[in-house]
């Protein structure tokens, strides 16, 4: 565990694979991978009925692993074996307490998730659903992904394999709290111009840190001991990253913050603008009879 990775690769020649561990930030850090990679040099991995985003990477054509520029899933460690070419890792860490709780949300508010049924019928609150076993997801799952599919005799085995391969195959380990460095670090690292992002996939539902009790920080800590010790390695690693590439990145990072909110902001005006003229067109394919049944606030609210 040297801290920092000094096997950095800015020509691109490489297949960057992106593990997306769930309810850490990927869905936002997927929209920087599209413009990264466009016109399908970008493979995003889904799961297919009963095929794992795994199986689905295997299952892709020799043609297609040869020309892909990008992968990205919920994938476990190991598909660089599968490429004809080399590859590099990146992936989002989130303090195992706050994923889980987010992950207890978002399957309250997905009915199309695999547990919605289930948690919703047994009326689980977030203390019987984080000492579940409901699924791995909630158990040092984490740290599960970065050490790949495997038999382990140990936690301490899994944790030190996932240790292993981050030192050896992983570009960056971003931090979820910590996005904008992260951004920041992969795109140095990859020679990327910087990208600007807006955030998506976040729960409406999800209570403030503050409304946890102590009671579910403790299950969900105990029960993830691997995650919480990979994940302060993880920061301590961002931090010694950025020191070594990109000296000036406090500076930097907040520049960043800066123009970005900027840009969320038009973004966030073109797509009212785009609601509303989708609007203004369903109103007039209505007919006047419709147009003339709203109120002028009626007609308004539904612009905007």
């Amino acid at each position: 565990m040297n801290g920092v990775d000094n096997k950095e690769n800015k020509d691109n020649d490489d297949c960057l694979i992106f593990l997306h561990i769930p309810k850490a930030a990927g869905t936002t850090f997927a929209q920087i991978l599209q413009q990264r990679y466009p016109g399908g040099s970008l493979e995003w991995l889904g799961s297919e009925g009963a095929m794992s985003a795994d199986e689905a990477f295997e299952a892709l054509s020799s043609t297609r692993k040869a020309e892909v520029g990008a992968v990205m899933g919920h994938i476990n460690f190991g598909g660089h074996r599968l490429l004809p070419k080399p590859a590099r890792y990146v992936t989002f860490m989130r303090h195992p307490v706050d994923r889980i709780v987010s992950h207890y949300y978002h399957v309250l508010r997905n009915p199309q998730h695999y547990l919605h049924d289930e948690v919703r019928s047994k009326k689980m609150d977030l203390a019987a659903y984080a000492a579940s076993d409901l699924s791995l997801e909630l158990e040092n799952d984490q740290t599960r992904m970065i050490a790949g599919n495997g038999v382990y005799e140990s936690d301490a085995e899994m944790l030190e394999t996932a240790y292993r391969n981050i030192d050896q195959h992983f570009a960056c380990i971003g931090v979820t709290e910590r996005f904008a460095e992260s951004v920041l670090l992969i795109s140095h690292l990859r020679g990327w111009s910087i990208p600007y992002y807006q955030d998506v996939n976040i729960g409406a539902n999800k209570p403030r840190n503050s409304a946890v009790s102590d009671e579910v920080i403790a299950i969900i800590e105990g029960r993830n001991h691997c995650d919480m010790e990979l994940y302060r390695y993880a920061q301590t690693r961002l931090t010694e990253q950025l020191d070594a590439s990109m000296p000036d990145w406090k500076t930097q990072t907040e520049r960043f913050l800066w123009r970005n909110h900027q840009y969320a902001r038009v973004a966030q005006a073109k797509n009212l603008i785009r609601r509303g003229v989708g609007a203004s067109i369903r109103l007039l394919k209505g007919g006047m009879h419709t147009q003339s049944a709203l109120q002028p606030q009626s007609t308004m609210n539904t612009l905007l």
